[in-house]
């Protein structure tokens, strides 16, 4: 990221508070200008990114103080359950039964995905397929192939985790998920989160 545009706009903004003030009779308590407008990749950001220069003139500007502001960068943000609004939910009456659903372990814990295959087919899910992972995961992912992200709302709601993480996945024989990718239109990595 090129910081020079935040350092241009922070000048300009505290030479025009300046002038400001300085033509002033009476004395001003704070001056915040307006928010920048810096050149930033919106992927990498999880707050909104502004600067705000004020300055203390309540003793008639003897001790001028100014504040800088930093940016912090972030990881993108990862969709979860909460994050989806309600009318991307799974459709009333959806089909579970013919849904292609592979349900992986990924924390360690023995027998995890066959207790929750067993309670996945008990709500109507037909084609469950266990699998193993090919790397561990801390917290529940549930991924699913292009157009079955309403059928991966409805899994992740019936899997009674903790806010799961919802990504679309497109098979990648290169890099699989587990040891039978091409079983499922929505594949579940449980993660420490998924009740046992």
């Amino acid at each position: 990221m090129k910081s020079w545009p935040v350092l241009v706009g922070i000048a300009v903004v505290g030479s025009v508070s300046g002038v400001v003030i300085a033509g002033r009779d009476e004395p001003v308590g704070t001056v915040t200008a307006a928010p920048l407008l810096i050149d930033v990749d919106p992927a990498t950001i999880s707050t909104p990114v502004s600067a705000t220069l004020t300055t203390d003139t309540s003793d008639g500007g003897a001790n001028l103080e100014s504040t800088t502001t930093s940016i912090v960068e972030s990881s993108p943000v990862v969709p979860t359950l909460s994050s989806i609004a309600a009318d991307d939910g799974a459709p009333a009456g959806a089909d579970r039964s013919t849904l292609r659903l592979v349900v992986a372990g990924a924390d360690g814990r023995a027998e995890l995905a066959d207790i929750t295959a067993a309670r996945l087919t008990a709500l109507g899910y037909d084609n469950v397929r266990i699998a193993q992972p090919t790397a561990p995961v801390e917290f529940t992912i549930v991924y699913f192939r292009s157009g079955f992200n309403r059928e991966a709302v409805s899994v992740a709601t019936d899997l009674q985790a903790d806010d799961p993480m919802l990504e679309e996945w497109t098979l990648d024989a290169a890099n699989p998920l587990t040891d039978a990718d091409e079983a499922g239109d929505v594949i579940v990595l449980l993660g420490s989160d998924a009740p046992g």
